[in-house]
């Protein structure tokens, strides 16, 4: 079950500017496992084609998480540390996380009839901590840069590809069902 609450407010300044917050709890009945997260971004239009984007996060349990119900930052849409770390550095019990990207859209065109498509390339930041009970604390971070095609049609169904390279030059594709934050 999972009880959600979604806010979102358009800004006057700039190009599709906004921000947002959202708030969901997870409740798993057959292990009477509970969680929770909050999100909160914004992102400003400083031109039509350029923008610089923000997000954080946190989620906690009382509960030691496993995989699957942990928290996932490896690859989770609009919340992972783009990054070299193994997918078992990135599930947590309790975390946070900041991101921040600045993005150029440098080419749009249209599928006809139904898609838009934008071609950004983008430089983010990325930065998680674990918080979990018993597990050293750490900071997990990542800079890099990126390319994203994003896909959107009239019926707001977005979806993302896109790639990363980190300052290790460790790289990673995504595929998301969203257009990102």
């Amino acid at each position: 079950l999972q009880p959600f609450f979604n806010k979102k407010m358009y800004l006057p300044l700039g190009s599709d500017s906004e921000y947002g917050f959202s708030a969901r709890g997870f409740w798993y009945p057959v292990i009477n496992v509970i969680k929770t997260q909050a999100t909160g971004y914004f992102r400003i239009g400083i031109t039509e084609d350029i923008m610089f984007a923000a997000k954080g996060s946190l989620g906690a349990s009382p509960f030691v998480l496993s995989a699957p119900i942990s928290f996932d930052l490896y690859y989770t849409e609009d919340r992972a540390v783009r990054s070299g770390y193994l997918r078992e550095e990135l599930e947590f019990s309790n975390f946070g996380f900041a991101s921040a990207e600045f993005r150029y859209n440098f080419f749009s065109y249209r599928i006809p009839p139904l898609f838009d498509v934008n071609t950004h390339v983008f430089a983010f930041t990325d930065l998680a901590t674990n918080m979990d009970v018993g597990r050293d604390f750490e900071f997990l971070d990542a800079f890099g840069v990126g390319f994203r095609i994003l896909f959107q049609n009239p019926i707001f169904a977005y979806f993302t590809i896109s790639y990363g390279i980190n300052n290790l030059g460790d790289g990673r594709f995504f595929f998301c069902g969203t257009a990102g934050y």
